[in-house]
């Protein structure tokens, strides 16, 4: 599974936004450029996904990038680049964390999405989390709302990535919802 996800991500040209320019510029392009690398690295280092025999059965701590979209029709939208971070209870098959530290392509961007109620798959070494957060662009806030599936890869779950589509609205909690999204996180890890 880990490998279709990066197959199906690179098609996506997901990391190709640097060469389209605009927004916030060189941070842009160099936040882009640097996820691009570290993306790449991922599958060099951990090539094969997890066997799940091996998952591990303390608490992970992973660090790594987002890539996507949010696209809410003519109230705004933009691609994005920012940082984020997973923490997996392996024994207690918990997962959450954030998406933080945006940057726009074409505008500004800022706010934080909470990656919560997270399940581990001990069937297939896959995991699910929920997406609920916001994210400002351009002095308007998005509200999102959505489940990001992945995998473990590495020997014993040294690295994830998980994607996924997102609902966007303009007020928190609505169920009205004026675009969509999505979200590719991925990172290795930092502790355990």
């Amino acid at each position: 599974m880990i490998l279709s996800i990066r197959g199906a991500a690179c098609a996506g040209g997901i990391f190709a936004l640097s060469a389209c320019g605009g927004g916030d510029g060189s941070l842009f392009n160099s936040r882009d450029a640097e996820a691009a690398a570290a993306y790449d690295q991922l599958f060099i280092t951990y090539p094969d996904a997890t066997d799940p025999a091996d998952l591990p059965s303390n608490v992970v701590n992973y660090a790594g990038y987002a890539a996507g979209y949010v696209d809410a029709g003519i109230r705004g939208g933009d691609n994005l680049v920012a940082r984020t971070e997973l923490t997996v209870d392996f024994g207690t098959d918990d997962a959450n964390g954030r998406i933080y530290d945006f940057v726009g392509q074409f505008g500004t961007a800022s706010g934080e999405i909470t990656l919560l109620n997270g399940d581990v798959d001990y069937t297939d070494a896959s995991f699910s989390v929920e997406v609920d957060g916001s994210v400002t662009l351009e002095g308007t806030e998005f509200f999102t709302y959505g489940t990001l599936e992945g995998a473990f890869g590495g020997p014993n779950a040294e690295a994830f990535v998980a994607d996924g589509a997102v609902d966007v609205t303009d007020i928190e909690g609505s169920s009205t919802f004026i675009g969509d999204g999505g979200f590719l996180i991925f990172g290795e890890q930092v502790s355990p």
